[in-house]
């Protein structure tokens, strides 16, 4: 499983990750949750993600929401 091989790209990305337990996608792709990532270009660091091998996409949450609806 390529999950242990992205979690320590994005370590050596500045991230700290966490498999996401019990999660499977509809394809059945398991979810890393990345926390702690100074993200000053987000396009770049998007493209660096999408570059490790076994990544199958990104999604970026770069502010927290102040209220819900």
């Amino acid at each position: 499983m390529a999950r242990s091989a992205v979690a320590r790209q994005l370590v050596k990305l500045g991230g700290r990750p966490e498999y996401r337990q019990g999660v499977v996608t509809d394809n059945g792709n398991v979810i890393l949750d990345v926390h702690g990532m100074e993200i000053l270009d987000p396009i770049a660091m998007e493209n660096a993600i999408n570059a490790i091998p076994g990544v199958v996409t990104v999604g970026l949450l770069l502010t927290v929401a102040r209220t819900l609806r």
